[in-house]
């Protein structure tokens, strides 16, 4: 007997004779993106608050398990969706943006609450024409991001950070002609636990990183342009696809990205996840109806960031399923940002990309597990092969469980933040990227439950339950 799959939210969970009530997946889904959420939303110049970051990063961790194992896919309701934006909101105003002053603080953080009140009441309130409300939404969506962003790239005095340094001088190496994996590119390092007169020599970045930053700095004057445009897209790409005027669960993505405290900070900064995340959102909403450019953009995704290496056994083995077509596309399309860098300057390529990765020191003002051992005085230099090794490992394992492009996301999630709390670093920015992948789930958890697209989704239903 096989138990048929729910659309909509059930009364109560199925279970099987024998067994007591099931936690309801929906449970652990929202349990999931709660305590992402919360993991990027602390304050970074607080330790304190920074070790709560990671106590919640491994709440959701154990929710993101928890609901891979859990039976009945569900579409999550809006409800939860709309107090955690709520809440988000409030996070936002407790503690406004820590930039360059106090006043243009709280002036960019009001114009972010004002954004986040117009667009939900315009996504989830009352009234009719909802088709007008949607198209309403989406262009408070936009301007909101770009009144932010711009206001934070063009009006905020630029950060003394290695990283926006980074981009500017590899830029300029390219337009000399130089190669930014070589001593052409040198800058101070910022850290605060750098010694005075320590310097970060080549770009440490991965190619299609440098090009998209560079960009930025060419046409707009500032490399983080890039990351404001791709945080655009990202709220129309999750938010657009198959998404009816009715369904206010749909809004919820796009609206808790919005609401999440970190990522005007994460542009201001400079940092990269904006990128990466924009990426893997494009490839899974374009999976089911573009699958060479779905792929395409997966590739490009995995090759964006370092860390995208332990993704690549979970993303390729579920794109298997369909034959080698994609896998191949998928690998090539990495391959194609990565190898003529390597040929033109291995030895810098190599250098900047791998080698500093893998003697990064510890930060304890970071939310890794080694950070916090550090801050207790204890030794926590863990071998390579356990902070790498079992991320991997959990990639190749998840496959078994990963059926759909709900479960993929939450998946991907999960390793990377195995590979975070692992690693001797993990600051806001990754959990900026772990957040946003929840808000990926939460967008193809909802349209995998509607009956119009599921003739449309290969990988729609979690495994059926069945009595022998």
């Amino acid at each position: 007997m096989h138990f048929p799959m729910t659309i909509g939210y059930p009364q109560r969970e199925q279970t099987l004779p024998g067994e007591g009530p099931a936690v309801s997946k929906e449970f652990w889904g929202w349990s999931a993106v709660a305590f992402f959420a919360g993991a990027a939303s602390y304050a970074p110049s607080d330790h304190t608050v920074v070790h709560m970051s990671m106590v919640a990063a491994l709440g959701g961790l154990v929710a993101a398990f928890a609901y891979l194992q859990a039976v009945s896919p569900r579409k999550v309701t809006w409800i939860p969706g709309l107090i955690l934006v709520t809440g988000l909101t409030v996070v936002r105003v407790l503690e406004p943006l820590d930039i360059s002053s106090s006043w243009e603080g709280w002036n960019l953080t009001g114009v972010i609450v004002i954004a986040v009140a117009i667009c939900t009441l315009l996504a989830v309130g009352p009234g009719h024409n909802r088709r007008e409300r949607v198209t309403a939404t989406r262009i408070a969506l936009v301007a909101g991001a770009l009144l932010v962003g711009g206001l934070l790239v063009e009006t905020v005095e630029v950060p003394t950070i290695d990283v926006l340094a980074l981009h500017g001088a590899a830029a300029d190496a390219l337009t000399s002609g130089e190669s930014p994996y070589s001593s052409a590119v040198v800058v101070p390092d910022s850290s605060r636990y750098a010694e005075p007169g320590d310097v970060i020599v080549g770009y440490t970045y991965p190619p299609l990183t440098m090009v998209a930053y560079s960009l930025g700095y060419w046409l707009g004057g500032d490399a983080r342009w890039t990351s404001v445009l791709a945080v655009v897209v990202t709220l129309l790409a999750l938010d657009l696809p198959g998404a009816p005027s009715r369904d206010r669960g749909r809004r919820m993505p796009a609206l808790l990205l919005l609401a999440l405290p970190v990522w005007p900070i994460v542009i201001y900064l400079g940092w990269t996840e904006p990128l990466t995340l924009m990426l893997m959102v494009l490839a899974l909403g374009t999976w089911t109806r573009w699958p060479i450019g779905s792929a395409i953009l997966m590739g490009l995704a995995l090759a964006s960031k370092q860390y995208g290496f332990v993704l690549a056994p979970l993303v390729l083995l579920f794109a298997r399923r369909e034959g080698w077509i994609r896998p191949i596309t998928i690998a090539g399309s990495a391959a194609v940002t990565l190898i003529p860098s390597f040929i033109l300057d291995p030895s810098g390529f190599v250098k900047a990309n791998l080698i500093n990765l893998t003697r990064l020191p510890i930060r304890p003002d970071g939310s890794s597990i080694q950070g916090l051992l550090v801050n207790l005085g204890l030794a926590s230099d863990l071998p390579l092969i356990l902070t790498a090794g079992l991320p991997i490992l959990v990639s190749v394992l998840m496959v078994s469980r990963v059926l759909s492009l709900a479960s993929l996301s939450m998946a991907s999630a999960m390793i990377l933040t195995i590979l975070f709390l692992l690693g001797s670093q993990a600051f806001f920015n990754y959990w900026f990227l772990v957040a946003g992948l929840l808000l990926l789930f939460l967008k193809h958890v909802n349209l995998e439950a509607s009956p119009s697209e599921l003739t449309k989704a290969p990988y729609h239903m979690e495994p059926r339950r069945a009595e022998s």
